[in-house]
């Protein structure tokens, strides 16, 4: 087994090729360094002991929400989507069985200016893609800390060589979301069990030489309880909109290809949900993300 493992991902509607769309959850940078456990004495390793191994993460990321905009990057006055930015670190420890892992984590951030999400765009429209700088974020929502609390199951259910499916269920509580969101996934191809697939980020439990390349598609519904990137401060109730107007019943599917050789590993992935609220469009975007494993 390789014991480390550095990750760099991004998330953006700019990388779908065939639409301009450039709203909602607009785009997200991220980087994670993982390593391997060596012992395993904490209390909720204990509750866990026919697991086949586990893995620590820890990361960054940060990411900006807009609501559409008019071609000269001023507030389209139809959109009722706040402008926000919520960058944090997040630590994420991971127990691996044979088709089966779970996954504890927590986020710590700011939500708001201070999270320099608006000006990461603002740059980027700027210097890279020649579009007009989104005066929408001298409005955005005020700063606040976050704290999420995070816990995630996978199971496969049926499958043969080339052929797997799984489920999942993804929860969290907290200042910035609370959701549970349900899911249902397929994978076609090359694949190791779910406890040690590139396909939720569990690589590094497997093996030195492992290879893997397939193809996946899911979906899920989101329930969510609360969106700080829509509502502000949940101990504030400052949010400007009715709860007729928000949808907490929010369909995700994703569909992608996934390639791992030895060391390295990439997986490209297009997804597509339904509206935050009751009158924005479906959104789509894509991410990227590349991994090198290491001892």
């Amino acid at each position: 087994m390789y014991r480390y493992e550095l990750e760099f991902g991004t998330d953006n509607d700019f990388l779908i090729l065939y639409t301009a769309t450039d709203r909602y959850y607009t785009y997200g940078i991220n980087g994670s360094f993982r390593w391997l456990g060596r012992r395993e004495e904490s209390y909720v390793g204990r509750q866990f002991p026919k697991k086949r191994g586990y893995y620590q993460s820890i990361g960054v990321s940060i990411e900006a929400y807009t609501p559409n905009y008019l071609p000269d990057g001023n507030p389209d006055p139809d959109e009722e989507r706040p402008y926000a930015g919520w960058s944090y670190i997040d630590y994420k420890i991971t127990y691996g069985f044979k088709d089966v892992f779970w996954r504890f984590g927590l986020d710590v951030g700011i939500l708001g200016p201070d999270s320099k999400a608006g000006e990461v765009q603002n740059w980027f429209h700027r210097t890279i893609s020649n579009d007009p700088e989104l005066s929408g974020w001298k409005d955005q929502l005020p700063n606040q800390l976050g704290v999420n609390i995070r816990a995630q199951l996978g199971k496969s259910f049926y499958g043969s060589k080339w052929f797997d499916s799984y489920y999942m269920a993804d929860v969290s509580i907290g200042t910035i979301f609370i959701y549970a969101e349900p899911a249902v996934a397929i994978r076609i191809g090359k694949f190791e069990d779910l406890g040690k697939s590139i396909s939720q980020d569990n690589q590094l439990m497997g093996s030195t030489d492992q290879v893997e390349y397939f193809f996946e598609l899911g979906g899920g519904i989101r329930l969510s309880a609360y969106n700080a990137t829509i509502q502000g401060n949940i101990f504030e109730n400052t949010s400007l909109l009715t709860q007729e107007e928000i949808n907490n019943s929010i369909f995700q599917s994703q569909m992608g290809i996934n390639l791992l050789w030895k060391r390295f590993a990439a997986k490209v992935v297009y997804h597509l949900s339904t509206g935050e609220l009751t009158s924005t469009e479906t959104h789509r975007y894509a991410e990227l993300k590349i991994t090198y494993r290491f001892n």
